[in-house]
């Protein structure tokens, strides 16, 4: 028979396979997740979405080539850095004489032309003379590589945040997070425009997806074990205590890092997204402690603020200057923003959500409700960082802009849900709704386009008397409302012709305009919205005029939408439906109806 000591080893070897055989547990989050990395075969490769999605914010771009007072910082910042290079007197920068109501950072200009310079300065060398002003009369190319390239990295950090929720929730609400991002209009049009939301929302992208792909914020039970003469003993090889370690890990270091340089750089706004992303990490899911992320965040902050101050001091010629303080202390502390209008509490959940996410924002509101995958740990703290905001009296949709990814990935997980394997009855009818609502939503999106278009008179002027090439010498004055509607430093590009520019805001009377020097005129042309000011000063001409947007309508008059359904039916029944020869349709008149009035007027000196 066997002795004592061959018993217990075989009923220990027993206990281990059995221990080794046992289905492995998973927490109902991870079942939860898994059920959704099942898919059939795509389709269409998974970057396909990506691709659309950067094709479509180049061709808004091109469309909308022009730009807004909103804009203005960093594209007049990125001209001048391209133009004079950073190592130039300052002194002719555009900020030095037109500061803006509160400064901004150069960190954002400087990162474009990091990327550009080495395109840029080649080409100019090889093919125009250094003597001449940088690529000479095809300057406003220049804006399209800018935007271009703006546009191209806000696509990559959304390609990135893409990757990531594939890898958490699966292929096919990855592909319908895909398919939100390019329906929708705000977060196309506005990718490549050099908004300083925009630069964040690049860093913020990323960290998110980094917070949701992998466990980033880990708490590990280390088990202190004790030993005796360097072998461990039966008694003394059970756990005597745990002790919970929670220093953070590389990607949780990746995550505040991007989010604190994003809060100290550029919209400090962003620190209440990442108040309630860490009081949710640290008190209801246990996974960091207090200490171990405030010193990193604390580092994080020391880092971005010695960045930001040392190379805006000397851009902006101030020692110790941090722009994007003073721009809190002008919002948050002063409430200077308030001058810019005011919105009630809940403006950003009844009508800015709405706008911007019209399919994302209902659909995650019954992701949070119904909470497939456990979508609750992601969309709480971005709802909170809306919620925050709604205590600010200023309110505009750029401000929550870093809440879209997430409300499309929501979405995307709840519509995949309806046909995932885990599901006894797929609700096939709901994803085919949800694709007709798409179709819909980017229908609307092109008219949105073709709308926004018409916002950018002073570019469009700018570009107008370019192309009339009138006689030297020729020295234009823009307006505060050209030059706010698309007039930028990128539309000069005739300076090396002998052409000037002015944004001189003292004058306050038409004749201010007539003066002279050396019975020479200080204008010959002038840009401006009050045009009817000048119909009664012989002095000057009217070159041409330029329409921008002035309202909409519904319906054919003021009959509303009974007046156009009458004549839509009206027109097919009696056969009165306009040929289009050239495209070989017939043309049915939309029951939106665009209005459009004269906005700037281009005049000449008559001689």
């Amino acid at each position: 028979m066997p002795g004592t000591g061959e018993v217990r080893r075989r009923t220990n070897a027993a206990r281990a396979e059995g221990k080794a055989n046992a289905p492995a547990t998973e927490s109902p989050e991870k079942s939860s997740l898994r059920s959704h990395q099942h898919v059939s075969p795509p389709l269409l490769p998974y970057w396909t979405w990506d691709a659309i999605f950067a094709f479509l914010v180049l061709s808004y771009m091109i469309v909308c080539p022009f730009t807004k007072v909103e804009e203005s910082f960093n594209l007049q910042a990125t001209h001048d850095l391209l133009v004079y290079t950073p190592f130039a007197n300052h002194g002719q920068y555009d900020h030095m004489s037109f500061p803006g109501v509160v400064p901004r950072t150069f960190i954002g200009p400087l990162l474009i032309w990091i990327v550009l310079s080495p395109i840029v300065y080649p080409i100019h060398f090889i093919f125009f003379s250094s003597e001449s002003q940088l690529w000479g009369s095809q300057l406003f190319l220049m804006q399209y590589l800018v935007r271009g390239t703006l546009g191209l990295v806000v696509a990559a950090s959304l390609a990135r945040f893409r990757w990531a929720v594939r890898r958490r929730f699966g292929f096919l609400a990855a592909t319908w997070c895909g398919i939100l991002n390019c329906v929708q209009f705000h977060l196309v049009f506005w990718s490549a425009r050099t908004l300083p939301n925009v630069f964040a929302f690049i860093f913020v992208t990323w960290a998110l997806g980094i917070w949701i792909e992998t466990d980033a914020f880990v708490c590990e039970d280390n088990l202190s074990v004790k030993k005796s003469g360097g072998k461990e003993s039966a008694a003394n090889s059970q756990p005597q205590a745990k002790e919970k370690s929670c220093d953070l890990t590389p990607p949780a270091h990746a995550i505040v890092f991007l989010l604190v340089f994003s809060v100290s750089v550029f919209r400090s706004e962003i620190s209440l997204l990442i108040i309630p992303l860490f009081i949710s990490e640290l008190l209801t899911y246990r996974s960091i402690r207090f200490m171990p992320a405030f010193s990193r965040a604390y580092t994080a902050l020391a880092l971005s603020v010695a960045l930001t101050v040392t190379i805006d001091s000397i851009f902006w010629n101030t020692p110790w200057f941090w722009p994007e303080m003073r721009v809190f202390i002008f919002n948050a502390i002063k409430g200077g923003a308030a001058a810019y209008g005011v919105s009630p509490l809940h403006d950003y959940f009844t009508s800015l959500l709405p706008r911007i996410a019209p399919l994302s924002y209902p659909l995650s509101v019954v992701a949070l409700i119904a909470s497939p995958s456990g979508l609750a740990r992601y969309l709480i703290p971005v709802f909170a960082f809306v919620a925050l905001l709604s205590f600010q009296p200023h309110k505009e949709w750029r401000f929550i802009i870093h809440a879209l990814p997430m409300l499309n990935a929501a979405a995307g997980v709840l519509i995949s849900s309806f046909i995932s394997p885990q599901q006894k009855k797929p609700h096939r009818l709901r994803v085919l709704l949800a694709a007709i609502l798409s179709f819909f939503v980017f229908a609307v999106s092109v008219f949105g386009l073709y709308v926004s278009s018409l916002n950018y008179p002073g570019g469009q002027a700018l570009a107008a008397l370019h192309k009339m090439n009138p006689a030297l010498p020729v020295r234009i004055h823009i307006d505060p409302y050209a030059a706010m509607t698309g007039a930028s430093r990128f539309g000069e590009y005739a300076r090396e012709l002998g052409w000037t520019y002015s944004k001189n805001e003292s004058h306050s009377k038409p004749e201010d305009f007539l003066l002279m020097i050396n019975d020479v005129p200080v204008y010959t042309h002038l840009l401006t919205h009050e045009g009817l000011k000048f119909h009664d000063i012989d002095a000057w001409k009217i070159l041409g005029t330029v329409d921008g947007y002035s309202g909409m309508r519904i319906g054919k008059e003021e009959e509303g939408i009974g007046g156009w359904v009458d004549d839509t039916f009206g027109r097919l029944l009696s056969r009165r439906l306009e040929w289009d020869p050239r495209n070989g349709v017939f043309i049915i008149p939309l029951p939106v109806w665009v209005r459009s009035e004269t906005k700037v007027w281009i005049l000449g000196r008559k001689s």
